[in-house]
C-alpha cells in the first residue's frame, strides 16, 4: 500500500502487486541505485528491524527524483519479518546541492578542471582497478611568471582558461583532465589502443597557442613544453609514470627549438629490463 502522496509527487500509481520483486524488472529505479533498493528489502526479509537508504525513482514526465526511505519491519512471534511501514522522503534538492558542492571542491576554481588531488586520485583509481594501456601526458607553459608580471595577472588569468577550455576540447570526456599548478596541466587519456593518436593529440596543442595568441595584438611569445608516459609501458603506478612524464617535460623544456609559438616534447625511452 502507498499513500496518495505518491501518485501526486511521482504522476503515477506504483506497482504494489508481488513487491518488492514487481521493481526489480521495470525502470523505475537507475541500475545504478537498485543495489540500494535490494539492500533495503534484503535486510527487512533478513529481520533488521529498522533499516534505510537512497536511490532515485522515476516520475511520469521521465527525470528522476532522489529518494530516502526509512522503514520498520514488522515481526511475527518467532521472530520473522512479515510486514514493513515506512516513509519515502523527498531528498532531492538536498542531494543535488550537495554534488554540487562536492563537484565544486573538485575542480579547479580558475579553470574548472579538476584539482591536483582529485586529478591523482582518478589516475590512481584508473591504474588500480582498470589497467588498461593508458597515456599521462603533462603539459607546461613556458615562463607564464613572465606573462603575469608584463601583462597582468588579469591577462594571465584569462589565457589560462582559455588554455584549460582548449584543451578540455581536445580530449573524451571519459579522460581525466586537471589543473596541477599555476601554469602546469596533466591529461590522463583512457584506453589507449594507438600510441600515435597520442602524439596527435599532442601537436594538436600546439594550435591552442597559434590559434589564440598569434593573432593578438599584443605582442608576446608564449610557447609551451610537453611530456608523454605510457601506462603501463613506462611505468606501472601513478608516482613513477608522473615522474617519467616529468621527465620528458623537463627534456623537452631543455631542447627544444625556439619557435614563436611551438610544441616541445619529448617521450621517455622504453627500456626493458
Amino acid at each position: 500500500y502507498f499513500s496518495k502522496n505518491f501518485l501526486k509527487k511521482f504522476g503515477y500509481e506504483p506497482a504494489t502487486s508481488n513487491f518488492p520483486e514487481c521493481i526489480l524488472p521495470c525502470d523505475k529505479i537507475p541500475k545504478n541505485d537498485m543495489d540500494s533498493f535490494r539492500n533495503v528489502c534484503r535486510q527487512l526479509i533478513d529481520g533488521e528491524k529498522v533499516v534505510s537508504g537512497e536511490f532515485r525513482i522515476k516520475k511520469a514526465d521521465g527525470s528522476f527524483l532522489w529518494c530516502s526511505v526509512t522503514a520498520t519491519a514488522i515481526l511475527d512471534k518467532d521472530g520473522q519479518s512479515y510486514k514493513a511501514v515506512g516513509i519515502l522522503s523527498d531528498i532531492d534538492t538536498q542531494k543535488r546541492t550537495l554534488q554540487s558542492v562536492k563537484e565544486y571542491a573538485q575542480k579547479d576554481s580558475l579553470t574548472g578542471l579538476y584539482n591536483k588531488g582529485i586529478t591523482e586520485h582518478h589516475i590512481r583509481t584508473y591504474i588500480e582497478q582498470d589497467g588498461s594501456p593508458a597515456a599521462l601526458i603533462v603539459i607546461d607553459i613556458d615562463n607564464f611568471k613572465q606573462v603575469n608580471d608584463t601583462l597582468g595577472h588579469l591577462y594571465g588569468d584569462t589565457a589560462l582558461k582559455e588554455i584549460a577550455n582548449a584543451i578540455k576540447s581536445l580530449f573524451r570526456s571519459t579522460d581525466i583532465i586537471g589543473r596541477i599548478g599555476g601554469d602546469e596541466f596533466i591529461v590522463f587519456l583512457q584506453h589507449v589502443t594507438d600510441e600515435q593518436l597520442v602524439h596527435n593529440k599532442v601537436h594538436k596543442i600546439t594550435e591552442i597557442f597559434q590559434n589564440r595568441f598569434e593573432q593578438t595584438n599584443i605582442n608576446y611569445k608564449m610557447t609551451v613544453s610537453v611530456g608523454i608516459a605510457f601506462f603501463p609501458k613506462d611505468a606501472d603506478n601513478f608516482p613513477e609514470l608522473f615522474d617519467k612524464a616529468d621527465i620528458a617535460l623537463y627534456y623537452a623544456k631543455n631542447h627544444g627549438k625556439k619557435w614563436r609559438y611551438f610544441l616541445k616534447y619529448y617521450q621517455v625511452p622504453h627500456h626493458k629490463p
